[in-house]
């Protein structure tokens, strides 16, 4: 399975469903502990194999792209990106070298994604966006997709001291 997808879809856990994940990943706010991502995942976790994986894809992905872990994987996870730091460093680099993609990413996480379960008010909320930002529904779609991968491709690939994401 991809490390690079992993992270990224542990980003994506953590901003739609910690209530602080967009500051978490803003570096306002520490990230969160072992056992806090533990009572998070909770009620994710597929109670047949006895609370040993955890569907870690918010988004609806297909069964087919589902990413399955174990729940005490995804510290080696995020230690094979550096951890939370430079998670934190690859989101904030990218929020100043991208800021439009990054103002599509937060918008639809507060204004989408936290209404989980209201398809009418998403439908709507996703129209004024289109409106606000002055792009297509679909390219709002693909910015939120791509924002998680993007930071978590650069926190486990860029160099380790002093990159900066427009310097590749």
């Amino acid at each position: 399975m991809n490390r690079i997808r992993q992270v990224a879809d542990i980003i994506e856990f953590v901003v739609i469903y910690h209530p602080q994940g967009l500051r978490i990943l803003s570096g306002e706010v520490p990230p969160p502990s072992s056992s806090e991502l533990a009572d998070i995942i909770a009620p994710f976790q597929d109670q047949s194999k006895e609370n040993e994986r955890v569907d870690l894809t918010p988004l609806g992905h297909a069964p087919q792209e589902s990413l399955i872990f174990k729940a005490d994987k995804i510290d080696e996870i995020l230690d094979y990106a550096g951890g939370w730091e430079r998670i934190v460093t690859a989101a904030k680099e990218y929020r100043k070298s991208f800021p439009q993609s990054w103002a599509i990413f937060v918008d639809h996480v507060v204004w989408i994604d936290s209404m989980r379960g209201h398809s009418r008010l998403q439908e709507s909320q996703m129209r004024n966006l289109s409106i606000k930002h002055n792009v297509s529904e679909s390219t709002i779609r693909r910015r939120r997709q791509e924002v998680p991968r993007a930071i978590a491709r650069a926190a486990v690939l860029a160099p380790v001291a002093g990159w900066k994401l427009g310097e590749y």
